[in-house]
């Protein structure tokens, strides 16, 4: 399991034996009690080979109990591996205001966005506030248990220097490069994943093609109507794209470009109002189309959905915005803490010199923000509303660390440094992770380039080969006539076979758009970019495919 049963157990917040007490047991006995009310409903279901359903299910019940607090770990320890590069950042700027570490524990305990981490460092709160354990006690207590061994390495090191006398923030300033790198390896094993389940999708998929084309071409072998072995290939085609959309989230990193900040602005409306536009476009286009072209299907098809590009253009348009003010962030953050430092922590006054300055995209937001502190009604809220104006999850988390630093008393120009560090290093593992998603992009329109050429070319052929034996004449009186008139008699339903083919070109072009966004962290609104543009490399190539082969044949 790569855990030992200390900490899977530990990580469900509750003593082993009453787990087995009240969950395991009562799990096994009502697999036993399955097997008895089958065994008296249906009697003749345990007959044959069927009767290790007797043992097969109550033994799957016991299997279940046992796995159950490896799985609760193991999310647990994924929750805490992506989000302590912001718990390491946010304890070193609050270790800047010099309160006790006890309180910064608390503070900390109190973000519930950081998920596990919270409950963890809670943990650690009450064993001080309640139990009267000292800090670094709690800490090595906890350490044992946490589902999480970079968590778990790093409240054992943060234990010691507290045994030691160690200053907090020299230990967490030395910290902040150790669990940096820890996390920085995370990513990249994250992405190394993501290759591989390229390649493994790519293999997955050329099988697939040659079941689906095996289905088409069963008509003339066999005489087999091809239309339900069709349907049969779509559904286990779609099912496999669905488990690899999943897969491919459960595998990228868990760092979302866009912030989920319950605020309504400019560029959230503008998304939502997109999408109505988008939709009553692919209406009109395709009755357009329908009704004024003589276009093949596939063609009709990709203009009544493109339409849909509106909306993942102006999410585009809007999300590399962001990733540009992301550029800009780290350098306005170390000009914001030098300055405050240099003038007294005087916020109000270095952003209205900053405003100026050209910090890019982010320039225009600075503007606002100051337009805003200098209102002198909430400052907290000004903040608060610049990062939701930048629209990124990092800004949002890093502007939320500074505000509170200083709220504590942190110094500012430390506070400025660390989070600009820190944050240029998670924009470096970014770029890494656009290359990875920006090649598994690349793979994907090949791949249904060739999805579609391959299909339609199958179709194409049984199309040909229906018609050259629909006027075959066979000489009369022959003895093996009719033998031989089976052999060379199918039917096809070559319009409804096509039909099955495009849907499931269009199924395809969907979930693999989904695959892409989820391995570059972006908006799923920009998705519908990417799924008219595959299909209409589908919808072309098949369409160049059938002519030539017309020609051709």
């Amino acid at each position: 399991m790569g855990m030992d049963i200390r900490r899977a157990y530990g990580a469900l917040d509750m003593p082993p034996a009453k787990y087995i007490t009240f969950y395991a047991l009562p799990l096994v006995a009502a697999g036993i009690a399955v097997v008895v009310l089958l065994g008296m409903l249906v009697p003749g279901l345990f007959e044959g080979p069927f009767a290790l359903l007797y043992v097969v299910i109550p033994f799957f019940f016991l299997i279940v109990a046992v796995i159950y607090p490896y799985t609760v770990a193991e999310s647990r320890k994924q929750q805490i591996d992506h989000n302590i590069h912001f718990f390491i950042t946010h304890m070193g700027v609050l270790a800047t205001s010099q309160i006790p570490r006890s309180e910064i524990m608390r503070m900390l305990s109190e973000k519930k966005e950081y998920g596990a981490l919270a409950i963890e460092t809670k943990k650690i709160y009450a064993l001080v506030d309640s139990w009267n354990m000292s800090l670094a006690e709690a800490c090595r207590f906890v350490s044992k248990r946490t589902p999480s061994e970079i968590f778990g390495d790093f409240l054992d090191r943060f234990a010691y220097s507290l045994d030691s006398g160690e200053a907090l923030e020299s230990f967490l300033t030395n910290e902040q490069i150790v669990v940096m790198e820890e996390f920085s390896a995370i990513y990249k094993g994250n992405l190394y994943e993501l290759e591989n389940m390229k390649g493994l999708f790519n293999s997955m998929m050329m099988s697939l093609i040659f079941i689906v084309i095996f289905a088409i071409l069963m008509p003339v072998i066999t005489g087999i109507d091809a239309t339900v072995l069709m349907a049969g290939a779509l559904f286990m085609v779609g099912f496999i794209e669905v488990v690899f959309v999943f897969f491919t989230r459960a595998k990228a990193p868990s760092d979302p470009i866009w912030h989920d900040l319950k605020v309504e602005t400019s560029v959230r409306i503008a998304v939502r109002r997109a999408l109505p536009w988008s939709m009553a476009g692919c209406v009109v286009a395709l009755l357009l189309a329908l009704n004024f072209t003589n276009l093949p299907v596939p063609i009709i098809v990709a203009i009544g959905l493109t339409p849909l590009v509106y909306t993942g253009m102006r999410v585009g348009r809007e999300e590399e915005r962001v990733k540009r003010r992301e550029d800009s962030y780290a350098a306005f953050m170390r000009s914001l803490g030098a300055s405050a430092s240099a003038r007294g922590g005087a916020i109000k006054e270095v952003l209205r010199h900053l405003q100026n300055h050209d910090f890019g995209p982010l320039t225009e937001d600075i503007r606002h923000l100051y337009q805003r502190v200098n209102m002198r009604v909430d400052d907290e809220r000004a903040w608060a509303y610049f990062a939701a104006d930048c629209g990124s999850n990092l800004i949002e988390k890093y502007t939320r660390m500074f505000v509170e630093g200083l709220k504590a008393g942190g110094k500012p120009d430390a506070i400025g440094r660390l989070i600009s560090d820190n944050f240029v290093r998670i924009l470096v593992l970014r770029k890494a992770r656009y290359q990875t998603a920006s090649a598994f992009r690349g793979l994907l329109y090949g791949l249904i380039a060739g999805m579609a050429f391959s299909l339609f070319v199958g179709v194409s052929i049984v199309g040909m080969l229906q018609r050259i034996f629909q006027g075959l004449e066979l000489p009369k009186g022959a003895g093996d006539a009719d033998f031989v008139s089976s052999l060379f008699s199918f039917e096809a339903n070559i319009p409804l076979i096509s039909f099955l083919v495009m849907s499931l070109l269009l199924v395809h072009a969907m979930s693999s758009s989904l695959m892409i966004k989820a391995a570059d962290g972006g908006n799923y609104f920009r998705a519908y970019t990417d799924f008219v543009g595959l299909f209409w490399v589908a919808a072309i190539v098949s369409s160049v495919a059938n002519s030539a082969l017309t020609a051709v044949l």
